[in-house]
C-alpha cells in the first residue's frame, strides 16, 4: 500500500493513527496472498525468522502457522494490538518485539534463519539501500525482501557482500481502499490531508472513485517485487 509521508511526520506515530485504514485496505485485497505462496515454495533451512515491520501480523501469523519462531519488530502500539488480537492462536510461537529497526544491532539480526521485510525498509532513516546493507552486514544466512520501491539490485555494492540472489518474483495485484460510506470515505481523504498530501494528491486519489456492491471504491493497483538472497559465504 503506497503511501505519501510528509518528511516531518513521525513514522511511528503515523502508524498508530493510520491503523483504521491499514486494516480496512488490506482486508478488501489479496495483496499479500502472493507472498504466503512464495513462502511456501521457499528452501531454506532454519526455524527462526524476524519480521521487520510487521504491521498487524498478516505474515507473522502465517509463518507461524506454518511451524516457525517468529520475531515480529514492529513499533507502532497500535499496530502491535491489532497483532496480538490477529495471533492469538499461534501466540507460542511468536515474540512481539516493539523497537525500531534502527535500534537492532546487526549482531541481533544475525542470530535468526531468516530475515523478512515487507514494504518497510524504505520507511527506515536509512532507506531501503541502507537497511539492507546493514542486514547484508549482519551475515544473516537468508533475506526476503518485499518491496514496491526500485533500487539499484545488480550494483557493485550489493555484490561485494556475500550475498547471491537466489530468486524473484513480480507481480500485480489490486490494491484498492473500500469504504463501507461515503463518511467513512472522507474520513481517510482527511486524515491523508493532515498528513502533509497536496490537494492535487487528494484531487488524484478521487478521480478513482466508484460505487460498487453497495460500497465505495477507490482502486488502484500495486506492482511488487519479492527478492530472495541467500548467503553464499
Amino acid at each position: 500500500m503506497k503511501l505519501v509521508l510528509h518528511k516531518k511526520l513521525d513514522k511511528v506515530s503515523f502508524w498508530d493513527r493510520n491503523v483504521k485504514w491499514y486494516k480496512l485496505w488490506r482486508e478488501h485485497n489479496r495483496y499479500h496472498e502472493p507472498i504466503k505462496g512464495f513462502l511456501c515454495n521457499l528452501v531454506w533451512k532454519g526455524e527462526s525468522i524476524l519480521d521487520i515491520g510487521a504491521g498487524d501480523g498478516i505474515l507473522t501469523d502465517f509463518m507461524a502457522k506454518m511451524g516457525f519462531y517468529v520475531t515480529a519488530l514492529e513499533p507502532s502500539r497500535r499496530m502491535r494490538e491489532s497483532l496480538s488480537e490477529n495471533v492469538e492462536g499461534e501466540i507460542d510461537r511468536i515474540q512481539i518485539d516493539p523497537r525500531r529497526f534502527e535500534d537492532l544491532s546487526s549482531y541481533e539480526i544475525g542470530k535468526y534463519d531468516l530475515v523478512i521485510a515487507c514494504n518497510s525498509l524504505h520507511l527506515t532513516d536509512q532507506g531501503i539501500k541502507g537497511s539492507l546493507f546493514k542486514i547484508f552486514d549482519s551475515k544473516v544466512k537468508n533475506i526476503l525482501l518485499v518491496t514496491e520501491n526500485s533500487f539499484p539490485l545488480k550494483s557493485e555494492s550489493l555484490l561485494n557482500h556475500s550475498y547471491r540472489l537466489e530468486s524473484s518474483y513480480y507481480y500485480i495485484c489490486e490494491s484498492s481502499f473500500v469504504y463501507h460510506t461515503a463518511k467513512e470515505l472522507f474520513q481517510h481523504l482527511r486524515f491523508r490531508r493532515e498528513q502533509g498530501e497536496s490537494f492535487m494528491q487528494i484531487k488524484k486519489f478521487l478521480k478513482n472513485v466508484s460505487f460498487t456492491d453497495g460500497h465505495y471504491w477507490i482502486r488502484d493497483i500495486a506492482r511488487v517485487a519479492i527478492f530472495f538472497f541467500r548467503r553464499v559465504r
